[in-house]
Parts: structure tokens; sequence; C-alpha cells
């Protein structure tokens, strides 16, 4: 007798699953259209009388600046931990006593 309700409870979820998917299918749609339409407009070539050697070069000019970026947001963050990690610790030492007393 449970097993009924139960299989009819699912079976009505499944129903309204469906239902839900063909609702929100328009939505992604427009979505899915707007972000595409957003990065093809973005990266459209501003000045179109640069030539391709120039273009690459330029390429090779950001790809090594977002490197060097990011290897400095790295190392300041290694920094930043140590020096967190480390007043932490005194911090802690200084409140808990946890040196020992040798007298």
């Amino acid at each position: 007798m449970s097993f009924g309700g139960s299989a009819a409870d699912m079976l009505h979820k499944m129903k309204y699953n469906s239902s839900l998917r063909d609702n929100n299918r328009g939505n992604y749609n427009r979505y899915r259209d707007a972000v595409v339409t957003y990065k093809k407009s973005r990266l459209k070539l501003k000045n179109e009388h640069i030539s391709k050697e120039q273009l690459e070069i330029i390429k090779q000019n950001v790809i090594s600046e977002v490197k060097r970026r990011n290897q400095i947001a790295v190392l300041l963050t290694i920094i930043f931990t140590l020096i967190v990690s480390i007043l932490i610790i005194w911090v802690f030492g200084k409140f808990m006593n946890l040196t020992p007393d040798f007298r």
C-alpha cells in the first residue's frame, strides 16, 4: 500500500521536473546568446591596420605581463601567509604560555 503512494509521487515529480526544464529552456538560450554576443563583441580588433607580426608581438607582451603579475601575486600571497602564521603562533604562544619555564 505504501509503495503506490511513493510511485505516484515519483511520477508526479518527474512530470514537474520536466515542466521546469521546458520553462527554463528559453531563459537558458537567452542567457547563452547574451554571453556569446558579449564575448564576440569584446574580442573585436579595434585597430585593423595592425599587421600579423605586430599582433603576435603584442600578444607575447601581454602573456609575459600576465605571467609577471601572477608571479608577483603568488609571491605576495606566500609572504603574507608566512607573516600571518608567524603572528598567530606568537600571539598563541603569549596567551597560552606554551613556552616552558626552566627555573
